[in-house]
């Protein structure tokens, strides 16, 4: 991406936020991370198919992180 050029063509685009299911190492973590990018590949093709320009990507669910894990 040049600094000349900008990302969206819109003067004011749109911008889901996708949040994941909690990742590896988070407490509520429940083992199958092809769940987790199944489930992020459907709310991102329904953010996109609903209007979105860009998609922000979020952990929130991983909290609170458990360093013992």
């Amino acid at each position: 991406m040049s600094p000349s050029k900008p990302l969206f063509s819109q003067a004011k685009p749109l911008i889901g936020v996708l949040q994941l299911l909690p990742l590896p190492g988070a407490p509520n973590w429940q083992g199958a991370l092809a769940d987790v990018v199944a489930r992020a590949e459907q709310e991102a093709a329904a953010l996109v198919t609903g209007g979105m320009d860009g998609l922000i990507i979020e952990n929130t669910f991983d909290h609170p992180q458990n360093p013992d894990r």
